[in-house]
């Protein structure tokens, strides 16, 4: 046992707990500053953190004076124990979390809103205390505040016999750092609503130890509270049901969100509107497109990912010899009559599924008269392909229905036609072929002259995708965007006078230097995107193949850039979003998606820093527009679903 001594009047032990409360302190306000915390919550949490200590320290002196009685009979009040802290300071944090802060913030709810991100943050860094604390022990000499040997060994089974091995105090306190360890780098991958909470592994984690620590040591202090447990035993187990409670509760909460979640709803609205249950849910996905933009209609290859923002079509049979339809959010039924399919050009509402339906007629699938209710959680005018979701879940519910088999790229194939020949839109084949043919975790590089594809796994490492919209709508029928593919058309009618080539895509960068010369002013810009767009999708599913993420970002620029300058497809709302957040240290890259003239952006950012990230940009975006942008909690998800209800 090391001599008894203090500095500045603090002995060992709770100058090593000193240092572990700081180092939590600055590890935890680094984290609230990534995930975006107001300056007033932050502010607000140094304060509770302070008031926290405090209280802990207090209570952690009453708790050891009740151990003290427990021993001699005697309320003495001299040492502490970690566990009093622990709960002591619980109390304080969580009234000044829940009762207090809120009043401080712009956003009243702010702190209920991040008590998953501090429960989060408090898994990672009250074992880093904890094993501060425990080190402390073991150099003052002493345990639950008493001086005793606290080189006392755990035993440990070696060669055939129980030996002597490692000092407890040590021992715990390099699990404590090893488990905080853990924590952080699981906090670091996890992004979304489905992650799991940190806070109830730690208690579980570090109850299961506690108790077979305890065990292991044979506690020889004599205390008990029950006759079968000491008191740090009674602490393990309770630890271990507040874990195993918190987890159940949010399993629960969580279950019963998702139970109440759109479906529910839907299902409600689809027997208000047609007086039945529905019997199907046909779902098609929105999509991303990682790189290859406005190259889909020249032949080029793209490289597209479906979401997890789908049209979920809601559907049953019935002989009233129409296609009734139901939309999420518009007030009516529309009605179509199958015998006169061609008739709805004109919709304001309905004539993406009419145009569907009537190129499946035309073909000779039988359609059959059903109720369809949309549900769409693609935002319109996005850019992230609802036209496209609507579509191909149309096909798969009418085909589905009718009982006719289907194969997925011709539906996508077909439902590009009904969009270009029904509705107006010259569209290429890439939003409804990612619509269609998206695999979960995987972009889809596809060839838009061959149909040819081929599934390449989006691994990203510790960077995501955050997809943001400006929410300046846009509409491709009204917008520039058939003006471009007029354009673009006219290059390739200049360039055939002196060069056999099926499609812009088909030149590289040293054909097209060749031939450049024949083009001038925005012809020639609109030219050099695409044949510049389709070099960079090349390098770009090399750097991901390869794990460069960096190299991949900086494609990203590149083509945000050409988009920009030669294609002119972007805006203000666009290039501010993109610009805003590129400026970010933990973005790599970012660029629009879509047809332009609005819609959204991608960007690839660090797990760790999603949250930070979206409250800044979100906050410049907003001071530089005058309106907000939404970000979107997404995943890279299977393109057609077929469920029966």
């Amino acid at each position: 046992m090391l001599p008894e001594f203090t500095i500045l009047g603090m002995d060992l032990y709770s100058w090593m707990l000193t240092i572990g409360v700081v180092a939590a302190m600055l590890f935890a306000d680094r984290v609230c500053t990534k995930r975006g915390f107001s300056l007033a919550l932050q502010r607000g949490l140094i304060v509770t953190v302070m008031l926290t200590v405090v209280a802990g320290y207090g209570s952690a002196m009453l708790f050891q004076a009740f151990y003290n009685f427990l021993e001699t009979g005697k309320f003495i009040l001299k040492g502490a124990t970690f566990y009093g802290g622990l709960i002591g300071g619980a109390v304080i944090f969580f009234v000044m979390w829940f009762g207090v802060l809120g009043h401080f913030c712009k956003d009243k709810k702010e702190p209920l809103k991040r008590f998953p991100d501090i429960a989060d943050v408090a898994a990672v860094v009250i074992p880093l205390a904890h094993g501060f604390g425990r080190l402390g022990c073991l150099f003052a000499g002493c345990c639950h505040g008493k001086i005793v040997d606290a080189w006392y060994a755990v035993p440990m089974y070696l060669y055939g016999a129980w030996v002597k091995a490692v000092p407890i105090q040590l021992f715990e306190a390099l699990f404590l750092f090893a488990l905080s360890a853990a924590l952080y780098f699981l906090l670091r991958k996890r992004v979304g609503e489905k992650r799991l909470p940190l806070l109830p592994m730690y208690l579980s984690v570090y109850g299961v130890w506690r108790f077979f620590i305890e065990y292991a040591r044979a506690d020889s202090r004599g205390e008990t509270v029950v006759s079968f447990l000491t008191p740090s035993q009674l602490t393990a187990v309770v630890l271990i049901l507040v874990g195993t409670a918190y987890f159940i509760i949010w399993y629960v909460l969580k279950r019963s969100k998702d139970m109440q979640r759109m479906d529910c709803e839907a299902i409600k609205a689809f027997e208000l509107g047609f007086g039945a249950k529905p019997t199907h849910l046909f779902t098609a996905a929105g999509r991303i497109n990682v790189i290859g933009e406005h190259v889909d209609y020249c032949g080029g290859q793209v490289f597209p990912a479906a979401l997890n923002l789908r049209s979920n079509v809601y559907a049953r049979k019935t002989d009233s010899g129409k296609i009734r339809i139901l939309l999420k959010g518009i007030e009516g039924i529309i009605e179509l009559s199958i015998d006169s399919l061609n008739d709805y050009r004109d919709l304001k509402y309905g004539n993406y599924q009419a145009g569907v339906a009537y190129h499946l007629q035309l073909e000779g699938t039988p359609i059959v008269s059903c109720d369809l209710y949309y549900d769409c959680t693609v935002p319109f005018g996005s850019g992230l392909s609802s036209s496209a979701a609507i579509e191909v879940s149309t096909a798969v519910a009418l085909c589905e229905l009718a009982g006719v088999s289907y194969d997925k790229v011709h539906l996508a194939v077909l439902s590009q036609r009904a969009e270009n020949e029904y509705a107006g839109v010259n569209c290429g084949i890439m939003d409804q072929f990612a619509s269609a043919m998206g695999k979960k975790n995987h972009a889809v590089l596809l060839d838009c002259s061959t149909l040819a594809y081929e599934y390449v796994p989006l691994e990203l490492g510790d960077y995501a995708l955050v997809v943001a919209n400006c929410n300046k709508p846009h509409n491709l029928v009204e917008s520039k965007y058939n003006v471009r593919r007029a354009e673009v058309e006219e290059a390739l009618s200049i360039i055939r006078t002196v060069k056999d080539v099926p499609n812009l895509a088909a030149l590289s960068m040293e054909d097209f230097n060749e031939v450049k010369h024949l083009l001038t002013g925005v012809i020639k810009d609109r030219a050099e995107h695409v044949v510049s767009e389709c070099d960079r999708v090349k390098r770009a599913v090399a750097a991901l193949k390869s794990g460069d993420i960096v190299l991949l970002g900086q494609l990203l620029n590149e083509s945000h850039t050409s988009l920009c300058q030669l294609y002119e497809v972007t805006g203000k709302e666009l290039d501010a979003l993109s610009g805003f957040a590129r400026a970010e240290a933990d973005c790599l890259g970012s660029r629009m998606i879509g047809a332009g003239f609005g819609g959204c952006t991608i960007s690839i950012v660090k797990k760790s820093a999603v949250e930070g990230f979206i409250q800044r940009v979100g906050e410049a975006y907003f001071q530089e527009i005058g309106y907000r942008a939404s970000f979107y909690a997404t995943s890279i998800e299977d393109g057609i679903t077929v469920e029966a209800l």
